[in-house]
């Protein structure tokens, strides 16, 4: 079944769209640069100094244009661009005058981190000339360097993508005339077509004078039209470039130490416990622009922990993939993206992080229970690339095994009991770009087949999901106007059980008993959805922007055994318009502002959003940078609130936010935001957060983010049961009570970088968060906020052994826990990397977590903290050591 879902998905790109055409022009009203590729004759030594004979063989390029102080003038300092090759390697000399060379900002940073501030250079690399995707390669004066993948937005992805890493090498220096740079970037790092003896590459370099907030540009783009790589210049004179079949190979080994915080006989666990694990990873280009990725027992122990989030919905927190095998390449699996300046929240039609996730089945009712924190993946593959047709290609296949806790039951028995099946998931993806890169069409297909030979896994899970769909983008006038869309069906198949678990699911809901365009069917086996979008938008423009787009998901949507999602049954119609001037003024250096609307209903034809909206933001002269936004809400349906009951009402609102961030280019740098949120039930939420970030060195960063959140939500669900007297709510109390919730975070981040190879990366987060509730009462009648209160003082309520019980009606009660809560965190997390040599690293990793509870309800800042920092500590230390082969 699954190859002949491969088969339809690779024939799904018709034999149409897969011719191509010449390159478009340049997105500008210049003409195209060109820099010329000469051939190396002799050698090279990479260390910035650019003195070497060989690089007075190759011209020097020096037309660079200011993007910024002054659009469209000469740069103010001379860059000069020299490109050489021979048969296995492009190497780049960068020669950046500065006449005021003591003024030149160097920084030192850990590779890809993001750098503020600082002289940098970066050249960009179209290596398929599509136009539309590409490498980078960054350098600062003090030698810290980023690559990554470039993506327009119509190659299915936006931005940059730091997670592609290759080895090369680079070296910089500063002298007395400025600062220089060179780069050797192997062939083999690189993807691109071969099918032509004089080959011809997109290519564009950019340089930042930090002092002056100067951008300087090879290929210049005004700021009114679109850039990208549909504007980069040309780089001549590659011939005869090197077909290879490169294999490469990392073998690693980890050695982990735990102590842990284990309750007094536990058999399973001790207090302290040594362990060892090896593993390796697997590259080789099949051809010079197709790539087989594996991984064999992969680790990823060196990898930041998640944040701590506390949840006060029924939904799942999203957090994103950080494992660097599933981040690399991540590009080609982006699906269904749309370029929109307001839009509904969407599926995440592909998410990675299901692959090794934690075990979907809880244990419990046992003395001691010891369960897998995560399922282990044996083993993982894929291919990605482009061919010289432009069509792009991503298969990823993964298997991930059956996982069992321990337990001991309260007679003293032993037993295995299964939490996680053994799973294969598989993802496939093909896009044709065609028309010169301003059309493209694509298909993924995903799926997630599970054996489920035990019975309780069979009854709580899905035995198969599948996923396909297919989308466009459409570029018009140099990508200024654009139509994107996507139409996507899933299905999934299992027990009665378990898809009754799915229908009930906060993603569904089909329990509702005033639900009309879906059944909740006990007996059902399998479930299928469909989603589609389409949204057209003007990307660029001397002042003008907008977009308007239409989102419609089905009740039977259901794609989360692969991807992400946690709503169905909605159509969103959302719309904006932004004025925009990006020259300077005499206030700002660019600003924009614009409103955005949005009209909501659910399945049903039911209103569960109509808000609209004020934005604006802008740079001011002294590059500090501010941001306001404010959005009303009208009154409006919530389907969502009795999380399975019928739908209610919820009040007009309106929410407000505000930035302010100093001038990014200093040692200093202050960041303050506040949100506000207010609705005509008496709910408020205030939100204050702060970012202290300093540099005392060019190669130390320490950052200080507070965070603090007070709320008074006015109806918040606490509980419902079976009550026989509640006839106008179908039978069922639905009750509520109101919040207080009090919050308070401090995220800490010491960025370290000894040398280009060499860093220390800390962060570290405490966090408190309490919820004391008051006033219950249950909903009365559906599509209103009338409700029925529970008093103390009249005995319809009482409280004993920790839980409420009401009494709404003679006769009859209902029992309930206090939802009180004091949660305590601490996560901490210290990484020290050492690249000892190229594409070869060790790690020292130290992790600590701090978990406790205090008085419920109970918010006092002093006692909370200091409360945290006496919980017993669980301590993970690990040394990582990986070792690159190839060449």
């Amino acid at each position: 079944m699954l190859r002949t879902a491969v088969f339809a998905l690779f024939a799904a790109v018709p034999s149409w769209a897969q011719q191509t055409s010449p390159p478009a022009p340049a997105a500008n009203e210049r003409p195209r640069p060109v820099a010329h590729a000469t051939h190396l004759e002799g050698e090279i030594r990479i260390d910035g100094k650019l003195d070497d004979a060989a690089w007075a063989s190759a011209p020097a390029y020096q037309e660079f244009t200011q993007l910024d102080p002054d659009e469209g003038q000469a740069s103010s300092e001379k860059t000069e661009l020299r490109v050489l090759y021979d048969g296995t390697a492009l190497y780049i000399g960068l020669r950046m005058y500065d006449s005021e060379p003591a003024g030149i900002r160097s920084r030192l940073a850990r590779r890809d981190e993001p750098i503020f501030g600082a002289d940098l250079v970066e050249v960009y690399l179209d290596t398929y000339l599509d136009r539309l995707t590409g490498f980078v390669f960054r350098i600062t004066p003090a030698g810290a360097i980023r690559d990554a993948a470039w993506l327009a937005p119509g190659s299915g992805g936006f931005g940059q993508d730091n997670s592609w890493d290759a080895v090369w090498e680079s070296g910089a220096t500063i002298d007395s005339a400025g600062w220089s740079a060179e780069m050797r970037i192997p062939f083999s790092q690189l993807r691109y077509s071969n099918g032509a003896a004089d080959t011809t590459w997109g290519i564009q370099v950019r340089r930042d004078i930090a002092r002056k907030g100067e951008t300087m540009l090879f290929a210049f783009t005004p700021k009114r039209l679109p850039g990208g790589a549909q504007a980069w210049g040309n780089l001549t004179g590659l011939r005869g470039l090197p077909k290879t079949r490169n294999l490469e190979l990392m073998p690693y080994m980890t050695a982990r130490a735990e102590y842990l915080d284990v309750a007094q006989g536990n058999p399973f666990r001790g207090g302290s416990e040594y362990r060892t694990k090896v593993g390796g990873d697997l590259k080789y280009s099949l051809t010079t622009s197709m790539r087989l990725s594996a991984t064999v027992n992969p680790d990823f122990g060196q990898v930041e922990v998640d944040p701590a989030r506390v949840n006060l919905s029924a939904n799942e927190l999203f957090f994103p993939e950080r494992r660097p095998f599933f981040i690399e390449g991540a590009d080609i699996f982006h699906y269904g993206r749309i370029r929109s300046f307001n839009s509904f929240a969407f599926p995440t039609f592909f998410h990675s992080r299901r692959i090794g996730r934690a075990p979907q089945r809880a244990v419990s009712g046992q003395r001691f229970v010891d369960s897998p924190d995560e399922a282990t993946i044996a083993g993982a593959a894929k291919i990605t690339g482009k061919t010289s047709r432009g069509l792009s290609l991503g298969v990823l296949d993964a298997v991930t095994l059956r996982e069992t806790a321990r337990i001991e039951s309260s007679t003293g028995q032993r037993n295995n009991e299964p939490v996680e099946p053994m799973t294969n998931y598989f993802a496939g993806r093909v896009r044709q770009d065609y028309n010169q890169g301003n059309s493209t069409i694509g298909a993924l297909l995903t799926a997630a087949n599970r054996d489920l030979t035990d019975a309780p896994l069979a009854a709580l899970l899905r035995r198969d999901a599948y996923f396909a769909g297919l989308d466009f983008n459409q570029s018009w006038k140099q990508r200024e106007w654009t139509l994107d869309g996507s139409v996507s069906r899933s299905a999934v198949y299992g027990t009665p059980d378990a898809l009754a678990l799915t229908q009930r699911s906060s993603v569904h809901y089909f329990q509702r008993p005033d639900l009309e365009s879906a059944r909740f069917d006990p007996t059902r086996r399998s479930l299928q959805g469909n989603a589609w979008q389409l949204s057209a938008a003007k990307n660029s423009g001397k002042h003008w922007l907008g977009s308007a787009t239409y989102q419609s998901v089905s009740p039977g949507f259901e794609i989360n055994d692969v991807g992400f999602h946690s709503l169905t049954a909605y159509r969103a119609l959302s719309g904006v318009f932004v004025y925009k001037d990006d020259q300077p003024g005499k206030f700002f250096r660019h600003y924009l502002v614009g409103n955005f609307s949005g009209y909501n209903s659910n399945s049903d034809g039911d209103k569960i959003s109509q808000y609209y909206g004020f934005a604006a933001e802008g740079r001011l002269t002294n590059f500090w940078f501010i941001r306001s936004r404010a959005i009303v809400s009208a009154q409006k349906y919530d389907d969502r609130l009795t999380r399975g009951g019928p739908i209610m009402v919820q009040p007009a609102a309106r929410s407000m936010e505000l930035q302010v961030r100093s001038d990014d280019r200093r040692v200093y740098l202050f960041n303050a935001e506040y949100e506000y949120y207010g609705d005509r039930a008496n709910s408020r939420e205030d939100e204050f957060s702060l970012e202290f970030a300093v540099r005392p060195s060019s190669a130390l960063r320490l950052s200080f983010s507070p965070r603090y959140e007070k709320a008074s939500l006015a109806t918040q669900y606490v509980s419902q049961a079976s009550d026989a007297s509640a006839t106008e709510t179908y039978g069922r109390r639905y009750v509520f009570g109101s919040l207080r919730y009090n919050e308070l975070s401090l995220v800490t981040r010491v960025d370290w970088t000894f040398t280009p190879a060499l860093s220390l990366q800390l962060f570290a987060q405490p966090l408190v968060a309490t919820g004391a509730y008051s006033d219950f009462r249950s909903l009365r009648r559906p599509r209103t906020q009338e409700f029925d209160r529970f008093s103390q003082a009249d005995g319809s309520l009482t409280r004993a052994d920790g839980s409420y019980t009401a009494r709404p009606a003679p006769g009859s009660s209902i029992s309930f826990r206090d939802p009180d809560f004091h949660a305590r965190s601490l996560l901490g997390n210290a990484v020290v990397r050492w690249e000892y040599r190229p594409g070869s690293a060790l790690f020292f990793v130290w992790q600590q977590r701090r978990a406790g509870e205090g008085p419920a309800g109970d918010f006092e800042i002093g006692r909370d903290v200091s409360g945290l920092f006496r919980t017993s500590p669980e301590n993970v230390f690990a040394i990582k050591a990986t070792y690159w082969i190839g060449r």
